[in-house]
């Protein structure tokens, strides 16, 4: 076959249906057709010998074996140079030079050595054509091979469903990725497709971003440990009880660990190892706590009066003098906590938002007048509150 119809019979291996942000992604171009590299001609067209030849008898370059000519071009020499004498000279190779119009038969010894094939893969969104450094990573192999590895950077976005699985199948939003293959055929210098666009339409690969509950969680010791913990969520969430979401967190979990372990292997920084610690943390920590509390609502302004804890004859049962240390994870908003009632007295904000560690907070000590966070810069402080914030938390809301 001819080298043409070779590189037009390419085509692009990748994953189908949606894949979820930051997982790698492993593109193959593939032909459909096996060029036969034993062959010693590239045909791409009919011969025309519309030329006066001329015989003449040359000794052969070192290294280079003779090889017959095409079949229609050996009739017509036959037909012209019929009546013409003799065998060539001892050492030397007969051949005949014409000036040639037309397209004509191209002959390759060790063809294998001398076809060469470029890729080149190109990425669009709706912005137009994206660079490796934006929209898409590559993690292995290259942009000008037939293979090649990339990732999406990840997204996250609210987690609208108490299913992730169901979230991941039909999402809020998704980012299309455009995969297509540039392709280019040569023999030495004397053969060239030009580029060819492989497939003709773009291969659409439906990028759905990392789905993140907004969930904080107030734990009575400083080491996000003890007796009890409230779990707050903003009056939006899907979510109406700590039961129901303990599973999405599990499944979070798992998901993380995917994309952070493809990272670790691929030397590929995604920063999601705080995320992961985050919601892993909140998975494991809350069903190990005596006590549980819930609440979903974009506010409370008087934590003193919720009591959640079953002792009666303990004065100390609400969470205003048990907030101690806490998590918090979110992709569209962060939560304050406030000295007084009625959201007021200083003001302590904990920012978990992707722009502030990719979603994921930790703050293990609230009896401290600032308190640190894990990743640095997760907590803003306004006011000076006196005796730290553990055991002066009396509202919050989620801003």
């Amino acid at each position: 076959m001819s080298l043409l119809s070779y590189v037009q019979s390419f085509d692009v291996q990748a994953p189908t249906g949606n894949i979820i942000a930051g997982i790698p992604m492993n593109l193959l171009a593939l032909p459909k057709e096996i060029l036969d590299v034993s062959s010693v001609e590239v045909l791409i067209g009919p011969v025309d010998l519309t030329a006066v030849l001329k015989h003449v008898q040359l000794p052969p370059e070192a290294g280079v074996v003779p090889w017959p000519a095409d079949a229609t071009a050996t009739t017509v020499l036959t037909n012209v140079t019929s009546g013409l004498s003799a065998a060539p000279a001892a050492g030397a190779v007969e051949a005949w030079v014409a000036a040639i119009s037309g397209t004509v038969p191209v002959g390759v010894r060790d063809i294998s050595d001398q076809i060469r094939i470029d890729f080149q893969w190109l990425f669009f969104n709706d912005r137009g054509m994206t660079s490796p450094a934006g929209d898409v990573v590559v993690i292995g192999g290259s942009l000008t091979s037939d293979a090649v590895t990339i990732v999406v950077p990840p997204v996250i976005t609210e987690l609208t469903t108490t299913d992730v699985d169901a979230f991941i199948t039909s999402p809020a939003s998704v980012r299309s990725l455009f995969v297509q293959l540039k392709i280019r055929g040569r023999v030495g210098n004397t053969l060239d497709t030009g580029d060819i666009f492989i497939p003709p339409i773009p291969l659409e690969l439906k990028i759905v971003p990392i789905p993140l509950p907004s969930v904080a969680a107030l734990f009575r010791d400083i080491n996000l440990s003890g007796d009890s913990v409230l779990v707050t969520v903003p009056g939006g969430s899907p979510f109406s009880s700590a039961s129901a979401l303990l599973p999405a967190l599990t499944t979070l979990t798992n998901l993380l660990d995917t994309i952070n372990t493809a990272a670790t292997v691929t030397a590929w920084a995604t920063g999601t190892s705080g995320l992961l610690g985050a919601v892993k943390s909140l998975a494991e920590r809350i069903p190990l706590t005596q006590n549980v509390g819930f609440k979903a609502q974009d506010s409370h302004k008087n934590l003193g009066k919720y009591n959640f804890i079953p002792v009666d004859w303990w004065w100390d049962t609400d969470i205003e003098d048990r907030g101690s240390s806490t998590i918090a994870v979110s992709a569209v908003r962060p939560i304050a906590f406030f000295q007084h009632d009625d959201f007021k007295g200083s003001k302590l904000t904990i920012n978990a938002l992707p722009t502030a560690g990719l979603g994921g907070a930790f703050v293990r000590n609230l009896h401290v007048n600032v308190p640190q966070s894990n990743p640095p810069g997760c907590v803003a402080t306004t006011g000076s509150p006196s005796g730290g914030w553990g055991n002066c938390i009396s509202s919050y809301r989620w801003e």
